[in-house]
């Protein structure tokens, strides 16, 4: 699957992009992709921006003919699922919960954390948190705050409760909880670079501090130049060819999995051609209701569009969750039960997985509902180039061996 000719500028992006570095960017070596970062991640997932970091290593290695000094180190991720994964790659993670940052807090509830040194953050803003994810964005900012770090960088989904973003005329959260940072707010998603398939949009808060670090260039247009550099590279990227080489035996034990599920004696031989026996009754009038739609569309039946993509989780009558007119999937879900048409099966983690940027040896640990909170690992890879790509330590910081980092 991963050995598709299509698939390997795909795969090998940091090589692409890093290729035009010096071209765009003379001044690379200035900049903090110069000097030896240290970057720590918060809440990692299937170690995104672990197995990002190891792959501009391994790219600059091949393009600049020594590898840039970037080195992951910390991580929170009470999911066994996702310790497992991050496990694979070659850090020093610490394992623990959001809620080890703040002992005397309880669960969703903010008073404990305005004893945090975030107190005119929390007591500015309590009355606008009823998400569950502002306790990790607390133990971020109180991990940049404390270790006064030089640069670090952080994701979110567009609309989370806790951000009113300067790009869109609001005030924002991060600018009164780290005045002294300097923060870039960027929106990226993966069709910026070519992945029409993958609708993956994020809003990303890149921060310097005012005393360590010189701006060198914005983010935003560095981040830009990037992506016009992996688009041309990469090409047309249809979402189909990430299900056309999947290995028969992983298609074998999806099915013999939820043949498991309905009770029903393994598979000793190859994978069936039409998995619609192994739907629910609520799957089957889904998939009915979803092929009279797209028939009412588009004039015709969807297995003839292989990119076309069903969440029979979902009833269309209520909501409609199927690739878009641009060729965009559905959004991975925790619960998604994405059934692809053409192959009249469902679509594998593995294949769920690859779309998101991960291969090899990440694909191990895979389960759907980790991917279904991952990030698009091409995506975090720019991010973090732009970050290291427009700023610089100013001298009189006088880094150590190390110019740490944060992100999330």
């Amino acid at each position: 699957m991963e050995g598709a000719p299509a698939m390997k500028p795909f795969l090998a992006w940091a090589e692409v992009v890093l290729s035009s570095v010096s071209k765009d960017f003379p001044d690379w070596q200035r900049s903090f992709l110069g000097h030896r970062s240290t970057y720590f991640t918060c809440c990692s997932g299937l170690g995104t921006a672990e197995i990002a970091c190891k792959q501009i290593r391994e790219a600059s290695a091949k393009v600049f003919r020594k590898p840039v000094r970037l080195i992951c180190r910390y991580a929170m991720d009470p999911d066994p699922g996702c310790q497992r994964a991050l496990l694979l790659q070659d850090t020093g993670h610490l394992w623990s919960s959001i809620y080890d940052f703040f002992p005397k807090s309880k669960k969703q509830k903010t008073g404990g954390n305005a004893e945090s040194k975030v107190r005119h953050f929390c007591d500015s803003f309590v009355a606008r948190i009823d998400d569950p994810r502002t306790n990790v964005l607390f133990g971020w900012l109180a991990m940049v705050k404390q270790n006064r770090l030089f640069w670090a960088l952080h994701e979110n989904v567009w609309g989370f409760p806790s951000f009113d973003l300067n790009i869109q005329g609001g005030m924002e959260m991060l600018d009164a909880a780290l005045p002294e940072f300097q923060v870039f707010h960027l929106k990226g998603s993966p069709a910026d670079w070519g992945h029409i398939g993958m609708a993956r949009p994020r809003v990303w808060s890149i921060v310097y501090h005012r005393e360590k670090v010189e701006v060198l260039l914005n983010p935003g247009e560095v981040y830009q130049i990037l992506c016009c550099t992996l688009r041309k590279g990469l090409g047309s990227l249809p979402a189909s060819i990430f299900w056309q080489h999947a290995p028969p035996a992983d298609v074998v034990a999806m099915e013999n999995s939820i043949r498991e599920q309905r009770q029903l004696a393994a598979l000793s031989s190859g994978p069936s051609d039409d998995w619609s026996y192994l739907l629910t009754e609520s799957q089957q009038r889904h998939l009915s209701g979803y092929e009279a739609k797209w028939r009412q569309l588009h004039g015709g039946p969807s297995d003839l569009n292989d990119g076309c993509v069903f969440d029979l989780s979902q009833n269309p009558e209520h909501c409609c969750l199927w690739t878009s007119r641009h060729g965009s999937l559905p959004t991975f879900r925790r619960n998604s039960k994405l059934w692809v048409p053409c192959l009249k099966r469902f679509l594998l983690p593995r294949e769920a997985a690859l779309l998101m940027g991960f291969s090899g040896p990440s694909l191990q640990h895979v389960h759907q509902s980790n991917v279904g909170n991952a990030m698009s690992l091409q995506t975090v890879g720019l991010m973090i180039l732009a970050a290291l790509l427009s700023a610089a330590p100013l001298p009189r910081a006088a880094p150590g061996p190390e110019v740490p980092g944060a992100a999330t």
